[in-house]
């Protein structure tokens, strides 16, 4: 049983929204809602709930912009949708109220009589408002609501919205039970490529469209495939989408009739040769598939049966990548699979420090100078405290600062931020502490987002309070920033690590400590998952398992090890069922006919409720007599 996903927030940001353009109607305001966490419905309740409070006069009303027709199309079907207008009691007025235009019909309203008929301006991916279709809405006097999933910033964005109105993470949306967070994996190729820059041109991602590669991306994908059922390809360039699409039609020959359909598309055509959006109906409709694809299928693409994402070329973009995950984050309800999954396959780049790291996606600060994100599992707050001593005395910090925690439970499901001002960062660097807790988090995050995004425009000033003080208004008397030396260090760590950045260094002078509130676990189960390879995940998935999950199984590797998996009620009795035929053949088949015993009976399987790989490991714990040490009861 899924637990209930709580979308309560989208009443916060209504109610938030609203506020804003009531007390300043021409004001210019973000709603930063992740992808899955109902942007696009979250919107149009708020213009539904600016009708109802009056908002727009007689003949005002709003226009939504944006730039592909998938999403002009979804706003128009979500509108349209009878249980939305019965659930959230659309106004007569809503459809009259909200037009909805492609960002090129915007532009040529802008300069029309008609565009004194527009209070409110939607601007959908907003990410997307430096382009200069969307400057004359921002030198007009009226009101203009952006909306997002980015939680932090938007990539080379020109124009400055004037604030956030609402934001909330995906790391809430996963606590919200809103979305299901992808488990991702990473997979060395141990190619080295000659690359000096990210920049998505079409010579610099070809650079990826190497055989040995493309073979290694589907073997990758095929080995793995009763996890991967419907799988979407993402890579840099027209014609690594058609060569990668050829070596995944040769190597399905060894795995027949597994995917109902192989294919791919892009901007030019699709393996089909028919339109690009029939050919999308069309797939849709598969049970399973793999589907490459350059740059079509991010944003206003929606396939909830996608279980897996491919980044099978680097981006230096957090917006691409976001978009491009976002495929398979969606709401556990809604998901026809309850795992999803995306797979990066990094290479040796010699010349490029820069990686992005997933951790960002479901952290609450900015991205934008790179800081390392280091997630401390923890039990209660006694084991808090310990992990920040133990942090601070290893990064040199001043006891003085834990005063500021006065309950230690305050900081579980927190973080603390670690600066650097020292020109160089080694073991004897001087580190300063920004503690993200109680009544003040929210400020500090605000405070340390809009610096580093700003950073350019500020490191330069010779005032460095200025943004602080009074930009940010800061508090003379704050705990941390009533220092002038620690604003100072604060202010130079950003514009330090800025440099890093524009000479491809590497970042290490910011840190970022997320302390996760786990279960209490206990001896007996911590002692259980000690030899697990995947301990970090055991420990990470016990307080979210369902509640049908009841056991715990360490599976043998066949190189050494275990690997720790959840198993329901029913996995547990075919897997023991499995076991104890296994053991039988052990016992009573003789010597030179177990193989072919194993090996028929291994083929008769069509039903097991758990991948085929598991088996190999079913055979070793029947052989060693395992099954009792091999298994933990959850609910002892």
């Amino acid at each position: 049983m899924i637990d209930k996903p709580d979308f309560s927030f989208q009443d916060d940001a209504i109610k938030n929204v609203c506020r804003d353009f009531l007390t300043d109607p021409v004001s210019k305001n973000l709603l930063v809602i992740p992808t899955g966490g109902g942007k696009t419905i979250t919107a149009i309740r708020i213009i539904n709930e600016l009708i109802k409070k009056g908002f727009f006069e007689e003949n005002k009303h709003a226009i939504w912009v944006t730039h592909r027709k998938q999403l002009k199309q979804q706003v128009e079907n979500e509108i349209k949708k009878d249980k939305w207008a019965n659930k959230f009691n659309w106004d007569k007025k809503l459809y009259s109220t909200l037009k909805i235009y492609m960002k090129d019909e915007a532009s040529k309203i802008s300069t029309k009589k008609e565009f004194e008929q527009i209070k409110l301006i939607i601007i959908d991916e907003a990410h997307h408002s430096a382009a200069n279709t969307y400057k004359p809405f921002f030198n007009r006097n009226i009101g203009i609501l952006g909306l997002t999933a980015t939680p932090t910033r938007n990539d080379d964005s020109k124009l400055e919205f004037e604030k956030v109105s609402f934001e909330i993470t995906f790391s809430e949306l996963v606590k919200r039970k809103v979305i299901i967070k992808p488990q991702f994996r990473q997979i060395k190729t141990n190619i080295k490529i000659d690359i000096t820059d990210l920049v998505p041109t079409e010579s610099n991602l070809n650079k990826f469209n190497i055989k040995e590669r493309n073979i290694l991306i589907a073997e990758s994908i095929f080995k793995t495939r009763e996890k991967y059922k419907k799988v979407l390809v993402f890579v840099g360039s027209n014609k690594h989408v058609e060569d990668l699409f050829e070596v995944l039609n040769k190597t399905s020959k060894l795995y027949p009739q597994y995917y109902d359909h192989i294919g791919f598309i892009h901007s030019n055509k699709n393996e089909m040769n028919i339109d690009n959006n029939k050919y999308l109906e069309k797939h849709k409709k598969f049970n399973s598939s793999i589907l490459v694809n350059c740059k079509l299928l991010t944003e206003g693409y929606d396939d909830p049966s996608i279980n897996t994402i491919i980044m099978a070329t680097p981006t230096k973009s957090i917006l691409h990548y976001m978009q491009c995950i976002g495929r398979v984050v969606r709401n556990p309800e809604e998901a026809q699979m309850s795992e999803v999954y995306v797979l990066e396959f990094n290479d040796d780049l010699p010349n490029i420090n820069y990686r992005i790291d997933n951790s960002w996606l479901f952290a609450d600060i900015s991205d934008y100078l790179e800081p390392k994100i280091i997630i401390k599992d923890v039990c209660n707050k006694k084991e808090c405290e310990v992990e920040l001593k133990k942090i601070f005395k290893e990064h040199n910090i001043d006891a003085c600062y834990l005063k500021n925690i006065t309950d230690f439970n305050e900081m579980l499901g927190q973080s603390v931020l670690l600066f650097s001002s020292n020109k160089t960062v080694n073991e004897n660097s001087k580190w300063e502490p920004l503690i993200l807790c109680g009544e003040d988090r929210k400020k500090y995050i605000a405070v340390f987002n809009f610096i580093s995004n700003n950073i350019n425009r500020y490191r330069s000033l010779p005032n460095t309070d200025w943004p602080l003080l009074n930009k940010l208004k800061l508090d003379e008397a704050d705990f941390f920033f009533s220092k002038r030396t620690y604003r100072v260090d604060f202010m130079k760590s950003l514009s330090l690590a800025f440099e890093e950045i524009k000479s491809k260094q590497r970042i290490n002078r910011l840190k970022y400590y997320i302390f996760n509130k786990v279960e209490s676990n206990s001896e007996a189960f911590l002692e259980f998952i000690s030899d697990c390879k995947n301990k970090k995940e055991l420990l990470a998935g016990y307080p979210n398992r369902s509640a049908e999950i009841k056991y715990l199984v360490k599976l043998p590797l066949l190189l050494g090890g275990f690997e720790g998996v959840y198993i329901t009620n029913n996995q547990y009795k075919y897997l023991t069922n499995l076991y104890f035929s296994f053991l039988e053949i052990k016992e009573k088949i003789s010597l030179n006919e177990q193989e072919n015993v194993i090996y028929n009976q291994i083929l008769a399987i069509t039903d097991a409720p758990f991948p085929i790989r598991f088996i190999p490991s079913v055979i070793i714990m029947a052989r060693e007599e395992l099954l009792i040490k091999c298994i933990f009861n959850l609910e002892d």
